[in-house]
C-alpha cells in the first residue's frame, strides 16, 4: 500500500476500497426476519489500537501498531462482532489501517480509507455521505485518532453535560479522548447526549481470557426457577411492533420455558417450547410453532443421550424454502437451547460471576455456538426500569448480540432486551412483574 511520507493535505487522498463485498447482517435472533433498515442508525467509533513509540515525528503516517496494539485490534474484531457494521471507515495512517484491517478481515465486511475522516470542517459532508450510502445499513465503524474522534463527538451533540464520561479534554490547542479502550456509540435515531455512549473496553488478562471463552455447564439458582411470566412491547425505534411473552410453568415431564412472539405487523406469531428436567439443568425436547409471514415453522427436536435428534423446517425472509430438515446431531453437556436463554439467564450465577461461557443450540438453524456473557452491576439507573436496581448481561459470539437487563430481586425476572447495533428492544409492559 503506498502512503505519502506526510500526513495527507485536505482533499489529497481518494478513497479506497479494501476486502470484499459488503456483508449486512440484519437476522434477528428471536423473530428471525428482520425489517430492512430505513436509515442509518448507528455509528461506532473507536481510536486506532497502541502505536509503536518513539517514532519520527516527519514519518507518523507510516507509525505501526505495537504487539499489544496488534492484540488490541484483533479484540476490537471480537468486541464488534454482532452489531451488522456494513463498513469500517479509517484514516489513511498505517496505525489506524492496521487497526481497521484487523477488524475488516476478521468481519469480512469492507474498509474504506478517506483522508476527510481527519479533517474537522468536512465532518458534517462526511456523516452525510455517510447517511446516503449507508442508508439501508444499521451500522458503520470509524477508526480515528484521539483527536479526530471529538471532531465526531462535538457534531453529534457532545457537551459539558456528557464529555467527562466521554473522556473528552484539551490538552493545549487540542481536544482528545483518553487511552486506547473506549468504543463510543452514536445513536442516529436519538440527539445530543442522549445519542453518546462510552463503553470501556479492556484487553482481557491472557489467562482469564483462556477460562471465560472456554464453555462450561453452569448450575441455576433453584430460588430463581419459579413458575412467573412476563409480557414485554416489541419496539423497532420508537415503533411498537408487537407483544412477546417469556413463561416458567410447570408441566408433565418437567419445567417449560416457554417464548411466544406476537409481531401482527410481520405476520409472525410464533411461540418456542423447551421442556427442562425439574432443576432447569437438561433440556428434554423443544417445539417451535407458528405462522412466519406466508410460511409455517415446524421445529421438533429430542435431547436424550447426548445427542439432538428431530427435525426443523424455519423459513427465513428472503430466502427460498428449505422444507423439512432431519437433525442428528451430538450436543456437550450444559448446552441451552437458544430460545430458553432469556427465561433461564436470571437463575444463571450472574451474582457471583463477572463472565461465563456456554453452549447454545439454535434448534430452528441446527445450530451449535459458544456464547459469551458478560455481567455488571447490580446497579441502579435513573433513566431505566423507574429506578429499579438491575444486572446488565451482554450476550456475545451469536450472529446478533444482546443487552439483557435482569432485576435484581429475587425471584429475578428480566426487565428488557435490547439489541446490539440495532433499534429493536423487549420493554416489560407496566403492571408486569
Amino acid at each position: 500500500m503506498n502512503q505519502p511520507t506526510t500526513a495527507p493535505p485536505r482533499h489529497a487522498t481518494p478513497r479506497r476500497h479494501i476486502g470484499g463485498p459488503c456483508i449486512v447482517l440484519a437476522l434477528l435472533a428471536l423473530l428471525s426476519c428482520g425489517a430492512a433498515a430505513e436509515a442509518l442508525e448507528s455509528l461506532y467509533l473507536v481510536r486506532h489500537a497502541e502505536k509503536q513509540e518513539p517514532w519520527p515525528a516527519e514519518l507518523s503516517v507510516y507509525q505501526p501498531l505495537t504487539e499489544e496494539g496488534r492484540q488490541r485490534a484483533e479484540h476490537w474484531a471480537s468486541q464488534l462482532r454482532g452489531k451488522h457494521l456494513a463498513a469500517i471507515y479509517s484514516s489513511p495512517y498505517g496505525r489506524t489501517v492496521q487497526t481497521a484491517v484487523a477488524i475488516s478481515t476478521a468481519l469480512k465486511i469492507p474498509l474504506h480509507t478517506d483522508a476527510t475522516t481527519t479533517e474537522p470542517d468536512q465532518i458534517a459532508d462526511f456523516v452525510a455521505r455517510l447517511r446516503t450510502e449507508h442508508a439501508e445499513s444499521h451500522a458503520v465503524l470509524i477508526v480515528g485518532h484521539s483527536d479526530t474522534l471529538p471532531m465526531f463527538l462535538r457534531h453529534f451533540g457532545a457537551d459539558s453535560a456528557c464529555e467527562e464520561r466521554l473522556t473528552l479534554h484539551r490538552s493545549g490547542r487540542h481536544e482528545l479522548i483518553k487511552g486506547y479502550s473506549g468504543l463510543f456509540h452514536v445513536d442516529l435515531t436519538k440527539e445530543g447526549c442522549d445519542a453518546l455512549d462510552r463503553q470501556n473496553v479492556e484487553l482481557p488478562d491472557p489467562g482469564d481470557q483462556e477460562a471465560a471463552l472456554e464453555p462450561r455447564p453452569v448450575a441455576l439458582d433453584p430460588a430463581q426457577l419459579v413458575a412467573s411470566s412476563q409480557q414485554y412491547r416489541v419496539i423497532y425505534g420508537h415503533e411498537s411492533m408487537g407483544v412477546a411473552e417469556l413463561s416458567l410453568v410447570p408441566g408433565e415431564a418437567g419445567l417449560e420455558a416457554r417464548f411466544s412472539t406476537n409481531i401482527g405487523r410481520a405476520g409472525i406469531q410464533q411461540e418456542a417450547v423447551i421442556v427442562l428436567d425439574t432443576d432447569g439443568a437438561n433440556h428434554q425436547k423443544v417445539s417451535i410453532h407458528g405462522p412466519m409471514g406466508p410460511s409455517e415453522a415446524d421445529v421438533e427436536i429430542r435431547f436424550e443421550d447426548g445427542k439432538a435428534i428431530g427435525h426443523t423446517d424455519f423459513p427465513r425472509a428472503r430466502q427460498k424454502p428449505q422444507g423439512k430438515l432431519p437433525v442428528d446431531r451430538s450436543i456437550p453437556a450444559g448446552t441451552f437451547e437458544r430460545n430458553s436463554l432469556f427465561t433461564l439467564l436470571p437463575a444463571m450465577p450472574i451474582d457471583r460471576v463477572a463472565a461465563f461461557s456456554l453452549y447454545a443450540y439454535d434448534a430452528r438453524e441446527d445450530l451449535l455456538q459458544p456464547i459469551d456473557l458478560r455481567v455488571t452491576g447490580p446497579r441502579v439507573d435513573p433513566t431505566k426500569f423507574a429506578g429499579a436496581e438491575a444486572y446488565r448481561v451482554e450476550i456475545s459470539g451469536m450472529e446478533q448480540g444482546f443487552v439483557v437487563w435482569i432485576h435484581a430481586e429475587t425471584p429475578r425476572h428480566v426487565l428488557g432486551i435490547d439489541w446490539i447495533g440495532q433499534p429493536w428492544t423487549y420493554e416489560l409492559l407496566p403492571g408486569k412483574p
